[in-house]
Formats: C-alpha cells, structure tokens, sequence
C-alpha cells in the first residue's frame, strides 16, 4: 500500500506507482547500499534502518528523500512486509548529462512494459511475484498489485501446475535460456484462459536479479486451431464417403468403357469410338480428383507444427 504524499514525490498515479519496483525509482548508485540494508534487515541484524538517498522522478530528474524502513514478522517470527516512511529532504535536482540518456532509456522501457498486451512479470527464485505489469487486468482480470508475493502457479491448471513447475525448475539451471510452455490459467470471472509462457532466468543481472516471464493470451488462436481441426475432421469423413461412393460406378463406367473399346470396336463407327474414349477419360479424370481430395484431407487433418523461420 502507498499513500498520496509519496505519489506527489515520485510523480506517479498511485496506479502506476503500486506497479514498480524499489530498483525502478532509485538512483542506479543508491541501489547497492539499499539491498544491504535490507539484507541486514532481513538476517535480523537490524531492527530498522534510516538512510539519505536518491529518488528517480517520473520526468528523470533526482530527489533527494529521508528513507527509514522497518521489518514487520508475524508470530512465528517470519518476515511479513516492511515498512518505509519517506521524506523529501530537497528539491529536485536536475539529471547529470550522462545520466539523461540512461534514465530516458529506463523511462522507455517502462512505458513500453506498462503499456504491453503480455502480461510481464519478474519471479523471485522460489516462484514467487515481485512485479507483474499492468496487462495482467486486462489480460486476467485481476489486480497487479494483488499478485505481488502470491505463487506464479497458483492461477494456473492444476493438470497444467506440474508441467510448469518443472520447466521453472529447469529454468533455473539455464540461466539466459529463454524456455516456453502452454498452460491454463483461471480468469477473475473464473474461466481458464489459455496461455503461451516464456521465462528467462536473469537472476545473475544486478539490474533485474529475476526470472522475467512474458504471458501471450492465445485463447483465440486455440479456438481457431480447434475448429480447423473440428473441420479437417468434417473434410476427412466426406472425402472417405464420396470416395466409397463414386469409385465404385467409376470403375465400372472406366470398365465397361474399356470392353466396349476392346471387344465391340467393328460394331462402332469412328464418332462412337471416339466418345466412348471421352467417357473413359472422364471417369479417370475423375478418380484423379477423388484421390487428390483425400490427399488434401490427409495432409489438413495433420498435427499443426510451429517452428522458427529465418526469413532473411
């Protein structure tokens, strides 16, 4: 939870706000000597700590703030949340030249994640959520800031559940090796909606120290994909039966055609043969076209692949 004072500080819509991370508004030289302290905090070497630090404002420029953060612990003594009050000590201070292109990059970036169609999220090593995007209401229906500390599998299918556990598990031993999976996951309205998962452990960048994981919705395409099938299938049963029904007479018409060729050729005159080498052509003709539709029934009625393809 935040409040409105530290909204008007940082410059941000509470929304906005409750969506970063501590690493997104703090000034890149300030960060180690934050994660220390809370490492301190967390290994209960410290009760609480008061430091003087840097804040990015949303425009990029750099205020100056009094942090001071305690550890709540429930009661058996685990770490529940913290705590941290933050008072604006200065004015804000424009940014260095060499760090207007870095902070302008870092504002990119965000803008771009906020504002994705996936649903962005960064796992702690456990699974756990440290900061999903905002998609994940449009996409989910459900709060972003709602996830945050909850389990990445528990939206997920339970038949599905197992599957990408392992492959996080994996994922884990792969840093850099982006890995994907399609799940199920519930929507608020309590629905499953079908989804193509991709995470890649960065756990060894300092910048991110995180599994990022980008969530496509392909509920649609899975729709689409089932009734192509559904009509392959339709295809397929049709071909069988107009080729059970038509290749018969076929055969008889090309047959017949044939003896009468063969055997009754003096009893025709040179138009009476002539049409009856049309007749026979025909009914081939035709037998070529059942088989190529039953071809193309086979071929449609296969398994869809989808593999990458280099178009340069």
């Amino acid at each position: 939870n935040i409040n409105r004072k530290l909204c008007d500080i940082l410059g941000y819509e509470p929304d906005a706000l409750v969506g970063l991370t501590f690493r997104d508004v703090t000034h890149p030289e300030d960060l180690q000597a934050d994660r220390d302290q809370v490492r301190r905090l967390l290994a209960s070497e410290l009760e609480a700590y008061s430091t003087e630090k840097r804040y990015v404002h949303r425009d990029g420029s750099i205020v100056r703030a009094k942090l001071t953060v305690s550890l709540v612990h429930g009661p058996s003594g685990e770490a529940l949340y913290f705590v941290s009050s933050v008072e604006e000590v200065s004015g804000r201070e424009p940014l260095e030249p060499l760090e207007r292109p870095l902070k302008e990059s870092e504002a990119r970036f965000r803008y771009l994640v906020q504002n994705s169609s996936d649903i962005i999220a960064l796992l702690k090593p456990d699974g756990r959520v440290a900061y999903v995007s905002p998609a994940m209401e449009r996409v989910l229906g459900r709060a972003p800031q709602d996830r945050i500390g909850h389990s990445a599998f528990e939206l997920m299918h339970p038949e599905d559940a197992e599957r990408a556990r392992q492959l996080f598990r994996e994922g884990l031993m792969n840093p850099g090796v982006p890995l994907s999976i399609e799940v199920r996951m519930r929507h608020g309205d309590g629905s499953w909606r079908h989804m193509e998962v991709t995470g890649t452990n960065l756990l060894s960048e300092p910048i991110i120290e995180g599994i990022v994981v980008n969530t496509r919705d392909i509920t649609e395409r899975k729709r689409a994909e089932e009734e192509l099938r559904a009509a392959n299938e339709e295809l397929k049963a049709f071909s069988y039966s107009v080729s059970h029904d038509l290749r018969a007479p076929l055969r008889s018409i090309d047959g017949f055609s044939l003896i009468l060729l063969e055997d009754h050729q003096e009893s025709l005159d040179e138009v009476g043969r002539d049409y009856l080498r049309r007749v026979k052509a025909a009914s081939q003709r035709m037998q070529r076209l059942i088989g190529d539709l039953l071809d193309l029934a086979r071929v449609t009625s296969a398994e869809l692949r989808r593999e990458r393809v280099y178009l340069s």
